[in-house]
């Protein structure tokens, strides 16, 4: 009996072993036969894994991402946006620039916006703002509103939009024009402020040639801003073109506006062109305040070309400046000694006097005893010296 229980047992193990194997045979022959597509099918049947996603088309993928358009933020989107941001300095700047490329499309709204400002600083400056931007895209529109608007100040608007407007100077001095003959009373005023703009945008020969055409009136006052602020970053160019002017009076304008703006910022280059080059009737004041300037600066240089060249009353302002230089503050018998060259009044007894109280807040004996026994000092110098001490001790 047991062999034959044992046997059947076999029977049954064998006949499961056999349906097994023919299952998972063919579940592999389905696979090893079917398609890639129906693999993975299966496959994904299988393996639900959501974080893992791989596309069938990557390259096609890629290119329609990089072919959308990047999404843009309007002006009028960022400025909804700043608006609603505490104020910063840096926020202010670009609110302005906003409302000036604003104005370059819509003056209109742009102003609208400026204007609806409560902070009176801010509207201040969002309202040039805009004005800068529709003179540059239309000068003679913004130039005709600024004359009867009530929203700015008159003349900062019509200034405003000429600064823009000078991106075109051809335009700037058409609208400049039409603005004079408009209102004839003003005109010094609009043409100041057409040189401005076209000085600061470095448009130099533009402004200079526009001051010399002007009114004969108004010439003299354009030319001094137009040459001086020229010379400032171009003086050799400046004094060309003055050079070149066939009028002598127009002339010794614009070389005494050359002067001017040359002289602060190389003072040292000023005095040689002026002592080459000048007229007499021009030389002396050239000199004198370069001269000035010079020893603000560089009072040892200046002191050195002044004991070399005889410039009489040219050299007063050099005289006085290093006289009352720091570098003396110890030395005050040289101190005296250059204020006592000095030829002309009332240069020379002011500058007296400023020596006499930086010595007198450190060493009033000294001063006084210069004061009674030096020979160098005129009578009437003493006298007011000694009045101007007197007074000083009163206070």
């Amino acid at each position: 009996m047991f062999s034959q229980r044992w046997s059947t047992f076999t029977l049954l193990s064998l006949v499961l072993t056999v349906a097994l194997s023919a299952f998972y045979g063919g579940r592999y022959s389905i696979l090893s036969h079917s398609t890639p597509l129906e693999n993975a099918s299966l496959l994904s049947k299988r393996q639900n894994d959501p974080i893992i996603s791989v596309s069938s088309k990557p390259s096609e993928t890629v290119a329609e991402l990089s072919a959308a358009p990047p999404k843009t933020e309007s002006l009028q989107d960022r400025w909804d946006e700043l608006s609603k941001q505490p104020g910063t300095p840096a926020g202010e700047d670009e609110l302005a620039a906003m409302i000036e490329k604003m104005a370059e499309q819509d003056p209109q709204h742009a102003i609208a916006l400026a204007a609806a400002q409560t902070n009176l600083r801010l509207r201040a400056v969002l309202l040039r703002a805009g004005l800068k931007g529709w003179g540059a895209a239309n000068p003679e529109a913004a130039a005709e509103w600024a004359q009867s608007e009530t929203v700015m100040d008159q003349s900062q608007a019509i200034n405003s939009l000429l600064q823009g407007a000078v991106r075109d100077p051809d335009k700037a001095i058409m609208a400049t024009d039409a603005l004079i003959q408009s209102d004839s009373s003003r005109a010094g005023e609009f043409g100041s402020d057409l040189i401005s703009a076209l000085t600061e945008s470095g448009q130099f020969e533009r402004a200079a040639n526009f001051a010399a055409s002007g009114p004969a009136n108004n010439r003299e006052d354009w030319m001094l801003p137009a040459y001086s602020r020229w010379a400032e970053f171009q003086p050799q160019a400046a004094v060309a073109s003055a050079m070149q002017i066939a009028d002598a009076g127009l002339r010794a304008t614009a070389l005494n506006a050359v002067v001017i703006g040359w002289s602060p910022t190389d003072p040292k280059g000023m005095v040689d062109f002026a002592q080459n080059n000048l007229p007499p009737d021009q030389q002396n004041s050239a000199l004198s305040g370069a001269i000035g300037f010079w020893a603000d600066s560089d009072p040892a240089a200046a002191a050195a070309w002044i004991n070399q060249n005889d410039l009489g009353e040219a050299s007063d302002t050099g005289a006085a400046s290093i006289a009352l230089s720091p570098l003396l503050s110890q030395r005050p018998e040289v101190a005296f000694a250059w204020a006592e060259r000095i030829i002309k009044d009332p240069l020379r007894e002011e500058t007296l006097a400023a020596v006499v109280d930086k010595l007198e807040a450190t060493d009033p004996v000294t001063a006084e005893n210069y004061i009674e026994h030096s020979p160098a000092l005129a009578p009437e110098d003493r006298t007011s010296l000694l009045a101007h001490l007197k007074k000083q001790f009163e206070q």
